[in-house]
């Protein structure tokens, strides 16, 4: 009983470290899940060049790459969002260490009076065997529980980055590129020219308009 809970606890703080691990790998799933559709534009190329023997390169200087990785690195907003995701774990590891201290205790008091033979009888002892059976199921429960909340917190997370990014986005353009790509591990972009890059200007556009929370304390 003890190493399943033992398990528990382990379970739920591997979770909190892949969930950090995984912010930026997500926030690139949110930000890139519309890039799979294509303008007529660029329907009519991808069917011109499928018709040809021969791969015909487009080169356009209306083309713009922002760095995603970066952009979260030193997005004050994400940084924010981060911090407020980092003790929301962090409240729930306590939660929940708490309530597997408790059991720790009481599993532990249980073995030795079953090593003593102090209880006074069969029934007590079973009594007291299925409360700890109750506070397992509980713990179970609590674990799954914050797990879910922890999962819902940085979907919220990433979805509040991307509609920052992609409503301010269009002001940072004005006009001036046809298309704007994210860049980051697990997207389409393979190389990119250091002209096109304009991470660091959506980045002081985007720091500039953004007033953080914690400076007003």
């Amino acid at each position: 009983m003890m190493k399943d809970f033992k398990q528990l606890y382990n379970k739920l703080v591997v979770f909190n470290v892949v969930l950090l691990l995984a912010v930026i790998a997500l926030f690139v799933l949110v930000f890139t899940k519309n890039s799979g559709k294509k303008s007529d534009k660029e329907e009519v190329a991808t069917e011109n060049t499928a018709s040809s023997d021969t791969v015909t390169t487009i080169v356009s200087e209306r083309i713009a790459v922002v760095k995603l990785e970066k952009l979260l690195l030193e997005y004050k907003l994400a940084n924010d969002l981060n911090e407020d995701l980092l003790e929301k774990q962090k409240n729930a590891e306590a939660k929940f260490q708490a309530k597997m201290t408790k059991f720790e205790k009481d599993y532990t008091q249980f073995q030795e009076k079953v090593r003593l033979g102090s209880f006074l009888s069969q029934s007590s002892m079973e009594a007291q065997q299925k409360d700890l059976m109750a506070q397992q199921a509980k713990l179970q429960e609590l674990q799954e529980s914050l797990t879910i909340q922890l999962a819902q917190d940085q979907e919220l997370m990433n979805q509040r980055l991307y509609d920052s990014v992609v409503n301010n986005i269009e002001l940072i353009n004005h006009n001036r590129f046809d298309l704007i790509m994210g860049d980051a591990v697990g997207t389409n972009v393979l190389y990119s020219n250091r002209m096109m890059d304009i991470t660091d200007e959506v980045l002081e556009f985007l720091n500039s308009r953004y007033v953080s929370p914690n400076a007003e304390e």
